[in-house]
């Protein structure tokens, strides 16, 4: 059941709200037999009474969490409605607990009462396999999130699936969250072509989130392209580059490297702007192309000089945010005289004269009141103060 698809140039943003249980009748969700004597099951689950809706939802997600599809639970001494409490716990478990949302396609019982006790039998129908289930990831806060993020980026997988206690992001802000981890994946920041995200449940505190990236070329090719950046910063900082005695020298000897062996891709930069970053990442756009190629539009540039800087020592973030209501990137730098931003496409500066000659004098560095005056940026997803 889609609750809606968000789509973001060629970068998809898809949410879906997957909820219900297929092929369960309301009414009919168990079946009450006479007592026929079997063994218990020699599980967990069957070797403790249930007495409680509390007791007896945790038995049911402890089936969840392990993928067992079946098992036989006994109830004794039950406080409460048992026929209510399983309706509702159904209910939970297929519309708002994460796992069973994502993982869960319907839930059946059959009861059989032996003497003073009730034997309910579980049957869990699944959408997803076991590997599946046990391969959601629990974080524990934004910052862990985008370290993953991170993490999966370079991997090239395209899936990977989250599990948030407390998920309060938009839509947008989700997408920019994931933006900002590619961007910190440096070298392996190639190749994306379409990027989508899944709820489940849709719009709870508590939510699984599906992340499926799609990419220009395979893997192997977008590994051999990130090996071949790596190798060509290393050079790059070995034979051209040096570190200045400030940070602040280091950064204006970085962006003049780059600015005289880097040919800025106006098109592209326009292109990039227009459609708010959203467009297929293919080697202009990344350090690959700033660095091999020799040609970027300000997205390469940036992450060739977040690649650079690192090599050199500085603290970089590489910063997706605007300038006069236009998307911009730019570098921001942790040095000892505070936040520094690098705007590699600055056309300040001032005009300096002597013995009647005149000349311009750029300045691609702000400090952080000159930033602040210059950009502006999400302050909770990025925190250069």
């Amino acid at each position: 059941m889609a609750a809606g698809k968000r789509t973001f140039a060629l970068l998809c943003c898809a949410l879906f709200f997957l909820g219900g249980c297929s092929g369960l009748s309301s009414g009919e969700y168990y079946r009450e037999k006479d007592h026929i004597a079997q063994p218990a099951e020699n599980d967990e689950t069957s070797s403790n009474s249930i007495g409680n809706y509390y007791t007896l939802q945790t038995a049911l997600q402890n089936m969840i969490r392990s993928a067992r599809e079946s098992d036989s639970i006994r109830v004794s001494g039950y406080t409460g409605d048992l026929d209510e409490d399983l309706e509702a716990i159904r209910q939970y478990f297929t519309t708002v607990y994460p796992l069973g949302v994502y993982a869960v396609q319907g839930i059946g019982y059959d009861k059989t009462r032996i003497l003073s006790e009730m034997e309910i039998s579980v049957t869990i129908q699944y959408r997803r396999t076991a590997e599946e289930i046990r391969n959601v990831v629990e974080v524990l806060d934004d910052s862990d999130f985008e370290r993953r993020m991170t993490e999966y980026f370079r991997s090239f997988r395209e899936k990977r699936v989250f599990s948030f206690t407390w998920f309060t992001d938009s839509d947008e802000r989700f997408m920019a969250r994931m933006m900002k981890s590619w961007a910190a994946a440096a070298e392996y920041a190639v190749g994306l072509r379409e990027l989508s995200f899944t709820f489940y449940p849709e719009d709870e505190y508590r939510r699984i989130v599906e992340i499926d990236a799609k990419y220009i070329d395979d893997a192997d090719q977008l590994r051999a392209q990130a090996q071949a950046t790596r190798e060509r910063c290393d050079e790059i900082v070995d034979e051209q580059l040096q570190r200045g005695e400030t940070d602040r020298e280091t950064l204006q000897l970085l962006a003049e490297w780059l600015l005289a062996n880097v040919q800025l891709d106006e098109e592209a930069t326009r292109v990039s702007s227009e459609t708010e970053g959203m467009q297929r990442k293919t080697s202009v756009y990344t350090a690959y192309g700033a660095l091999i190629e020799q040609t970027a539009a300000q997205s390469g540039l940036v992450l060739a000089a977040g690649m650079l800087g690192g090599r050199l020592g500085l603290d970089c973030t590489v910063v997706i945010g605007s300038r006069d209501g236009q998307m911009y990137w730019w570098l921001a730098v942790q040095t000892d005289e505070g936040w520094l931003h690098l705007d590699l496409l600055s056309q300040e500066g001032q005009s300096i004269g002597e013995n009647g000659e005149s000349a311009f004098l750029p300045q691609y560095i702000f400090d952080e009141d000159e930033a602040a005056a210059r950009f502006d940026w999400d302050k909770t997803l990025y925190r250069l103060s």
